[in-house]
């Protein structure tokens, strides 16, 4: 995909204001995650994306709630099929490589 962007980029009769154009962006985005670092909140949770700052909002107490619900209710099914946790993780991490 990056080698069909880069052909179609250079194939434009303005690929050179336009690589100018993208190179201002993305200095301008540099300065932009820069400057969220330096101004990070460790206590917070915050994430850059795309230009943007975000922050997480707590998390509620029925959240919280649900998810030690699915985690009993997969911890069981595991007991009760004789899945050891580890065979699970190692799938986990199968599927992530395969949909990278």
């Amino acid at each position: 995909m990056e080698t069909a962007l880069l052909e179609q980029t250079l194939r434009r009769p303005d690929a050179f204001l336009f690589i100018e154009k993208m190179q201002a962006a993305l200095a301008h985005e540099r300065e932009q995650r820069q400057h969220f670092y330096e101004t990070i909140e460790e206590n917070r949770k915050m994430e850059f994306i795309n230009g943007e700052n975000y922050f997480q909002a707590p998390v509620k107490r029925q959240h919280n709630a649900t998810t030690v619900h699915v985690y009993k209710l997969l911890d069981n099914g595991l007991q009760q099929h004789s899945i050891p946790k580890a065979a699970l993780k190692s799938r986990i991490d199968v599927h992530k490589r395969e949909n990278r």
